[in-house]
């Protein structure tokens, strides 16, 4: 559709896959209740991700982290959220695999909201580009500086506005 970046979520299922999914909970956004982490794949897979949403979207099913790499590998680049504020080198090298699979992980660039994960992935994957995002406070480049990190991904929350003070480094 012509978009130079795409964004999405990620979180691990209790069997250890990637999915992506706005929400941590299932029920906003399926027919199901619970946390994803709290789900196998198969699990996730036997719910209904777009019935919510109107009748045209009803059958939608949950996308894998491969299913979105296989489809938007080399068409846009890929603002990846992680979700988990933790993760195990089992999680991270299956990302790592997969984005070497699809040729992609020169166009990515993980956000991650622990510190200690961003540290834990510059140790081991120091290639690997990461985001760091607004954490409520107005220290967002100065920690992005400290942690290694590439980007930085500015948001508002609500009743919060950006301002020069939160972009000067100190």
């Amino acid at each position: 559709l012509g978009a130079s970046e795409t964004e999405f979520d990620l979180w691990v299922t209790k069997d250890g896959e990637l999915v992506s999914c706005h929400d941590a909970t299932l029920d906003r956004v399926s027919n199901g209740v619970g946390y994803i982490w709290e789900k196998t794949l198969s699990e996730l897979k036997a719910l209904d991700f777009g019935v919510k949403y109107g009748e045209k979207y009803k059958g939608l099913k949950i996308a894998t982290f491969e299913d979105i790499l296989a489809k938007f590998a080399s068409q846009t680049v890929m603002n990846i959220h992680y979700k988990p504020d933790t993760m195990s080198d089992e999680i991270l090298n299956k990302i790592v695999s997969l984005l070497h699979k699809y040729d992609c992980d020169k166009h990515i660039y993980l956000m991650i909201s622990s510190d200690e994960v961003i540290r834990k992935v510059k140790s081991l994957r120091p290639e690997m580009k990461i985001c760091v995002g607004e954490d409520g406070s107005y220290r967002i480049v100065e920690r992005a500086i400290e942690l290694g990190c590439e980007m930085v991904q500015i948001y508002t929350p609500e009743g919060k506005n950006i301002n020069k003070e939160m972009m000067k480094i100190s």
